[in-house]
Parts: C-alpha cells; sequence; structure tokens
C-alpha cells in the first residue's frame, strides 16, 4: 500500500469515528498504550479500563475526554459503548 493510499484511507476512518466515541479498550497497559493512542487520535476512544491506577493515571492530559475506570463491570454495563 503506498503512503498516500494509507494516508486516504487513515482519514476516512477517522471520519468514520469522529462523531462517536464509542469504543472501550480493557487492559490499557504495555500494548494498550499503543492501542490507545491510535483509537484516541481516530476520536473512537471512550473508556479505558485497566486494574491498575498508576497505569489509568500515567494517561495525561491527550486523554482528558476519555473514561477511565478499574472494572470490567462498568465498560459492560455502559450502553453507550
Amino acid at each position: 500500500m503506498s503512503p498516500r493510499c494509507f494516508a486516504t484511507r487513515s482519514r476516512l476512518i477517522r471520519a468514520k469515528h469522529m462523531a462517536s466515541r464509542d469504543l472501550a479498550l480493557i487492559g490499557a497497559g504495555y500494548w494498550g498504550k499503543n492501542i490507545a493512542r491510535n483509537f484516541n487520535l481516530l476520536g473512537a476512544l471512550h473508556t479505558l479500563c485497566d486494574l491498575n491506577p498508576a497505569t489509568l493515571e500515567s494517561y495525561g492530559a491527550d486523554y482528558h475526554g476519555v473514561r477511565k475506570t478499574d472494572t470490567v463491570a462498568s465498560v459492560l454495563a455502559d450502553p453507550t459503548i
């Protein structure tokens, strides 16, 4: 895939998700940070879930609109996800 095609595809994906933050990431640690960053940039990330409070606190100002929780039950109970 050429860089131009990838950039166009990224814009289409971003445009599709911009209006709906409806994705929850369960497990926000080592690999989760990369996944969270990408979904947040796409405008799709609604909630970060991790058992470790320090992990959740490590997400800075770029995640100000993202809910953070330490229970999977609260993620599953949220109808907006």
